[in-house]
């Protein structure tokens, strides 16, 4: 079953201890009592359970796993790019008889991290995240003209969450932790009870200062990427550090509102995608390849920011095919950046769908694209100005624009 909201976790501020709160798109706790900011870094993924309605013995306590998928799906049809939002729970264990999803219950009750110290006992996940990411891809994207799983694919700004929920196993059956129907009978108890494991990992929090100066990082609570007022560089969370991120800004008039972009140049095991003379080729354009166009660097340009998939495989594909011309980051217009809520590696996912859309000759490059092995050889963040036009944001140069309120739907996504 489909889910629309975002979840909400219960916490504790891991400076003062005061009650917080978390949602699914948040990176930032922010504490409002000691006003103390940290970053939440999880590993291997978010991992959450839901407290139960009533009290269970710990003897009987039992979570069962389930993986919450928030994100866009890509899929290569051939001819065209199929693409969906999906959000949705799946049940993470292969056992007859349990709900296969989660519902709504994620959105109506208040999750709170699993620690060592949480009672009860935990099943670990079997079903692997690489098959629930096929077959969710299939089942909300359709089989296509392939006649099986897309043969290429991506998922774009993921949020891959581990949520369990609570029942009762007991002598008599498993029992619902919520509503406290039953789930199925004693059989199906004693399977459960070996599978039971020890808590599985869970987050950590890092204090939101600059590694290079110390000075408070800042940026809203959903984004990925923090200035520092202090020495003016900034920063994403990146494997339990910060990293410094290159950022610069595309020339020319300024604008209303400035929008993230990752740039990257790639280097490809099955296509040659390294000047621009290659991007004119493989997307046939309508000018010449001229000498500068075989010595000038390949930047393949998406979002830093959600949005729904139609408009950012739009804007990625505008964005790439111009030529964009840059100019040093003047921190003067921090004020104006809308957030970057994108992380950087998602955006590097979106790499394969982008070629597969620039593609002319779309039949001819998807076994070539099948089998591709990518990596990023230079990242960094470009922000480009768009100017508000009634109810949408416009790129004057690109001449093309989209619906304000796409902005605030896609934080949501």
């Amino acid at each position: 079953m489909a889910t629309s909201f975002p979840f909400r976790i219960d916490l504790q501020c891991p400076q003062c201890g005061a009650p917080a709160e978390l949602e699914e798109m948040q990176q930032i706790v922010d504490c409002p009592y000691c006003r103390v900011r940290h970053v939440v870094q999880n590993s291997p993924q978010l991992t959450v359970f839901i407290p139960p309605q009533a009290a269970i013995p710990s003897s009987e306590l039992c979570f069962i796993p389930y993986w919450r998928f928030k994100g866009s799906a890509f899929a290569f049809d051939r001819t065209r790019i199929r693409n969906r939002v999906i959000d949705t729970s799946s049940l993470a264990i292969n056992s007859p008889g349990l709900p296969h999803s989660l519902g709504l219950r994620s959105q109506t009750q208040a999750l709170r991290f699993v620690t060592p110290e949480t009672p009860g006992n935990f099943i670990a996940p079997h079903v692997p995240q690489k098959d629930m990411r096929t077959r969710l891809s299939s089942q909300f994207l359709g089989q296509g003209t392939w006649g099986g799983p897309p043969p290429v694919q991506s998922h774009v700004g993921e949020v891959l969450s581990l949520i369990f929920a609570p029942c009762a196993v007991t002598s008599n059956g498993v029992f619902d932790g919520l509503t406290g129907r039953l789930l199925f009978g004693a059989k199906a108890a004693d399977l459960l009870e070996q599978e039971v494991s020890a808590p599985p990992s869970t987050c950590s929090f890092r204090p939101c200062l600059c590694p290079r100066c110390g000075w408070d990082l800042e940026g809203e609570t959903d984004s990925h990427v923090l200035g520092c007022p202090g020495c003016e560089a900034m920063w994403i969370s990146h494997k339990n550090r910060f990293m410094n991120v290159s950022v610069t800004m595309a020339s020319g008039p300024s604008g209303d509102l400035w929008l993230p972009f990752w740039q990257f140049q790639v280097r490809a095991s099955t296509i040659k995608l390294n000047t621009r003379a290659d991007l004119i080729r493989l997307a046939n354009l309508p000018q010449a390849v001229h000498p500068d166009d075989a010595q000038s660097e390949l930047c393949f340009r998406v979002p830093a920011f959600r949005v729904q998939p139609a408009i950012f495989l739009r804007l990625a594909r505008q964005v790439t095919v111009f030529d964009v011309r840059t100019q040093p980051f003047d921190n003067q217009d921090f004020r104006a950046l809308h957030p970057a809520t994108l992380p950087l590696q998602e955006g590097f996912q979106a790499i394969l769908p982008l070629i597969c859309d620039l593609a002319w000759d779309k039949q001819s490059i998807e076994p070539t694209l099948s089998g591709c092995r990518m990596r990023p050889t230079r990242s960094e963040l470009v922000y480009m100005p768009f100017v508000e036009q009634r109810s949408e944001v416009v790129q004057p140069d690109l001449k093309t624009g989209f619906l304000k309120s796409a902005l605030d739907l896609g934080r949501l996504l």
